[in-house]
Order: structure tokens, then C-alpha cells, then sequence
């Protein structure tokens, strides 16, 4: 049996909820780390990896941060090709059937400590606005398992499935490579043969 999992990354921790076995959206709980995150959600299931991952990221994320992520996923054992990045306000606009505009995030993680026990992450709600039902907050958990309620299509990021062929090394590199060991090689001999001559 294939499952799906929703990750709603941010600073502090990772809210998550899956689709599995009973085939309803349920939350797993909040994390403060990828790996934590998915293997915990994977009890019950027969696979520790999902068939298929969302990941919900604010909408002012960095592309580094983006990327951070998407390789902790990988690490997680779940394929990039398998991941769907969605961002909070464009679940929440899916969820609630109108645009909603994102009022105010967390300001920033806490400073972790690095002498002891780490304190476990608090969840804090992301708060919207929408044109009729006006202001309300989500809890991370809440909106991972409404991207699984409202699925979508639409991607920010797409990777390509990984090929079988290897990639075809370019002819041109091969050749810089070799000159610039050839000068090397005789920039050495010539170094060498100063020193041994004086």
C-alpha cells in the first residue's frame, strides 16, 4: 500500500500529515526535522518512504532554503521527482476557495542550544485574510493535511526523473582538462630544473 505525505516546512519545525492505510488525511504531529518527520509518519505504513511527498513552504522562502529541503527529502529516501512544493497561502487560497493574503508569519527560530537537550520546537500558525470570511489562523499541522484535502497540480518546483543512460561527458572539458595538466606537468619540470641547476 502507497501513502502520501505533507510536509509544511518552517524554521521551527515541519508540521506534518499524511494519507496511508485507513485512506483519510490525518495528522502526524509537528517535527523539528525532516528525517523525525517522515519516519515517524511512516509507522503503520509498510514503506518507510512515501509514494509521493508535498512539501508547503512559506511564500518568502529562499531558494537555498528551498533547496535545503529538497535535499533532506532526498536523504528521507523520498526521490525529488516525488515531491510536490506548494506554498501555505496557495493551500489555504485551494482550502477556502478564495485568494488569501498572508498577514503575518513567525519572526525568526530561536537559537538552539548547543550544550544539552534540545527544546522541542513550538508550532506557530500562519495568519490570512480573505476577502469574505475575513481573518483567520492555521496551525502547520492544519495546513499540511488541508494540501491533502485540496490537492493540486501545480508544482513551484519540478525535478526530472532520474535517467538510466549517464549524462555524456562534454568533448571540449575533456580537452581543457588535459591542457591545463600539460601546463601544469611542464610548469613543474621547469620549476624542478631551475632548482636543481642553481
Amino acid at each position: 500500500m502507497t501513502w502520501t505525505l505533507a510536509l509544511t516546512a518552517t524554521p521551527l519545525g515541519l508540521g506534518a500529515a499524511k494519507i496511508g492505510a485507513a485512506g483519510t488525511p490525518e495528522i502526524t504531529g509537528f517535527f523539528p526535522e525532516v528525517d523525525r518527520a517522515v519516519r515517524l509518519s511512516s509507522e503503520g505504513e509498510e514503506n518507510r518512504a512515501p509514494d509521493r511527498a508535498v512539501l508547503i513552504v512559506e511564500t518568502d522562502l529562499k531558494p537555498h532554503e528551498l533547496k535545503w529541503y529538497l535535499g533532506e527529502l532526498i536523504i528521507a529516501g523520498i526521490p525529488g521527482h516525488k515531491v510536490q512544493v506548494r506554498t501555505d497561502v496557495e493551500v489555504l487560497s485551494t482550502a477556502e476557495g478564495e485568494q488569501a493574503t498572508l498577514v503575518e508569519y513567525p519572526v525568526e527560530a530561536p537559537k538552539k542550544n548547543f550544550f544539552g537537550a534540545q527544546p522541542d520546537p513550538v508550532p506557530t500558525p500562519v495568519t490570512v485574510t480573505f476577502p469574505t470570511a475575513g481573518e483567520k489562523s492555521y496551525e502547520r499541522v492544519d495546513v499540511a493535511k488541508l494540501a491533502l484535502e485540496h490537492p493540486s497540480t501545480e508544482s513551484l518546483v519540478s525535478v526530472p526523473e532520474p535517467t538510466d543512460t549517464p549524462q555524456e561527458l562534454n568533448p571540449e572539458r575533456g580537452m581543457m582538462t588535459t591542457r591545463f595538466l600539460l601546463v601544469l606537468a611542464i610548469a613543474l619540470i621547469v620549476v624542478l630544473g631551475v632548482v636543481f641547476l642553481l
